[in-house]
């Protein structure tokens, strides 16, 4: 007898339909999730990278850390590529490479710049990399502070020196590559994230620091690096808004007022002013 073949009924075909339906949303958010992790692991690479780019600046350079901006030594006056040198300037020559300081999750449009589209995803703790150098007469008698050694930080490894972070942009123009305005969110100066709403009263609190997803990736003194999920004692809409590490006072920049309502609450203080006369954050001490 021959046998006739027949197709799927309209009920197996939605059956099916259904578990495919099913399946993909159990799986997707997992493929996000992956994704997302990926993104981290490339983060934590770079890093790394940054971290380990300092301390061979710091062999080099009889244990100071790098400074964190310098000012006026480009052409014709020195030696330095551009006018203004903002930390990853100042590196680069270690980490050879401009990708490194991107991250992948900072996914905002990069500033058009002679070594291709580029935008920092990162800063550096204010009070460790404090020196701003300036050549004589650039800003009339201002010089600013001197770089420190490794030395003086009493914990390397509880002492954070790199951060995840958003560059801003210039208020003045919008690509300065060569200009003052690069400088704009090199330093880290406390541990809030960047993702506050306008309308909460501590978002427009000094510099910010970059939060991706829950928390951020940090580099230590001592090379060493880690995510930490954001801890702060304050929360908006029900989200942690700092990273409180230990060791660390909580207090207000040392332009700001004590007590202040929102700088210091659950945030670690990684602040230090530009001129010699301005106060840092103090170290932690360990244990």
């Amino acid at each position: 007898m021959k046998q006739t073949r027949r197709g799927f009924t309209l009920i197996e075909l939605l059956v099916v339909i259904a578990i495919i339906a099913i399946l993909a949303a159990i799986l997707f958010p997992v493929f996000a999730q992956a994704k997302t992790a990926a993104k981290k692991a490339v983060t934590t690479s770079n890093v790394k990278q940054i971290v380990l780019a300092s301390q061979m600046y710091q062999a080099d350079n009889d244990d100071y850390f790098a400074p964190k901006l310098r000012f006026g030594y480009g052409p014709p006056s020195g030696g330095d590529a551009t006018h203004a040198m903002s930390f990853e300037k100042i590196i680069q020559p270690y980490t050879k490479s401009w990708a490194v300081f991107m991250f992948p999750l900072d996914g905002r449009t990069k500033f058009t710049t002679p070594v291709g589209a580029f935008r920092r995803s990162f800063g550096v703790a204010s009070h460790v990399f404090r020196a701003v150098q300036v050549r004589p007469g650039v800003w009339g008698s201002f010089v600013g502070k001197g770089s420190i050694s490794s030395s003086a930080v009493p914990a390397p490894g509880d002492t954070v020196a790199i951060a995840e972070k958003r560059q801003k942009t210039s208020p003045s123009i919008a690509n300065a590559w060569a200009a003052p305005e690069w400088y704009y969110g090199i330093e880290v100066n406390h541990t809030r994230r960047d993702d506050l709403p306008t309308s909460d009263p501590s978002a427009a609190y000094g510099d910010i620091s970059y939060a991706a997803t829950d928390g951020a990736t940090f580099g230590f003194v001592d090379g060493h690096v880690k995510f930490q999920v954001m801890n702060g004692n304050r929360t908006t809409d029900g989200v942690r808004v700092g990273v409180r590490f230990p060791g660390y006072a909580e207090k207000a920049a040392w332009w700001v007022g004590n007590p202040d309502p929102f700088w210091d609450r659950g945030l670690s203080c990684m602040d230090s002013g530009w001129a010699i006369a301005d106060g840092d954050c103090p170290f932690p001490e360990g244990n």
